[in-house]
């Protein structure tokens, strides 16, 4: 699926996804009214999907059973937006916004592969875990992306993670919240892979952004093998650990890594900027030319065909 289209074109490259937004809405009864709101916007079950420059909104993913298709059904609590179960997925150059479920309300990918990138997810709400995005037994790339102003209620504000391999690089967090929990933008629960190139900026866990946790909380005493390096992390060293356990934990080979430094983003106040548009030239969480956060990632840490940044900018 791609979107972006005016109705003239004749090839994918005409498409033009930030002039010509393309409107996928859960809000299908009494506008205003999320109670009768579909519970996944869009939805793929054991198959390859590739889901590309759209705007995914109001879906509300807060059923107690399932949903069934065909011969398979699938759970109604997380996906508001976008709802992977079984696929191999590439999500990319979307806006996902206002989304609700109880774990993964912009997306909740299961027992899949996937690559999301430059997507946008803002102010998508869990009554648990994974705000913008959640992910289960799975194997995901995270590249590039932006989440702001997600919330987590018990932890994980912008992602949470469950048994899965991951990469995540580039991508920047703002303002993503755990009012309940841990983890204001990471919430993660068994695991491996790799954190880098990523800005963490006024997260916060319990309504605190200068607590252990309140950027990325590693749940204790499971096998959480993930390291961080490379980052700008936005609280003092002595706040995090290079230790083989414990819920701050870096990584034993975590290097690089940027300590409770402002990344001087252009107008963070207006996130979208003045004209409320994302992706154009007023973006207020672009960082600025002094920021300490330029030309201090690792290039060998960036995932394969992942160069360009949410502006579509290159990054290398």
């Amino acid at each position: 699926l791609y979107g972006g289209f005016s109705g003239t074109e004749s090839t994918l490259a005409q498409r033009r996804y930030i002039t010509n937004e393309t409107i996928l809405d859960g809000n299908i009864g009494t506008a205003g009214n999320n109670t009768d709101n579909s519970y996944h916007v869009l939805t793929a079950i054991n198959c390859t999907a590739t889901i590309d420059g759209f705007t995914i909104r109001n879906g509300n993913a807060n059923g107690t059973s399932f949903t069934p298709f065909g011969t398979n059904s699938v759970p109604q609590n997380g996906g508001g937006g976008i709802l992977l179960s079984g696929c191999t997925s590439t999500i990319e150059n979307n806006i996902l916004k206002n989304n609700v479920g109880t774990e993964g309300a912009g997306i909740s990918c299961r027992n899949g592969t996937g690559t999301i990138a430059k997507n946008i997810f803002s102010a998508n709400l869990s009554s648990q875990r994974g705000g913008g995005c959640a992910g289960v037994n799975s194997s995901l790339t995270l590249a590039n992306n932006l989440f702001v102003q997600n919330r987590g209620t018990t932890g994980g504000g912008a992602i949470g993670l469950s048994n899965v391999v991951v990469n995540t690089a580039g991508n920047t967090f703002y303002q993503n919240l755990a009012p309940g929990g841990d983890g204001g933008a990471l919430w993660l629960f068994n695991g491996s892979g790799q954190f880098s190139n990523n800005i963490f900026w006024q997260n916060s866990s319990n309504a605190l952004t200068d607590i252990a946790g309140a950027d990325y909380y590693r749940v204790p005493g499971t096998a959480n093998n993930y390291v961080f390096s490379n980052n700008l992390l936005q609280l003092p060293a002595g706040l995090y650990s290079t230790s083989a356990t414990g819920s701050n934990n870096l990584g034993t080979t975590a290097t690089g890594n940027i300590f409770s430094t402002n990344p001087i983003f252009f107008m963070p106040a207006t996130p979208a900027g003045n004209d409320a548009v994302w992706r154009t030239d007023d973006d207020g969480l672009i960082p600025e030319a002094c920021s300490s956060a330029y030309n201090t990632g690792n290039n060998s840490l960036i995932p394969a065909g992942q160069t360009s940044d949410v502006m579509g900018l290159p990054r290398i």
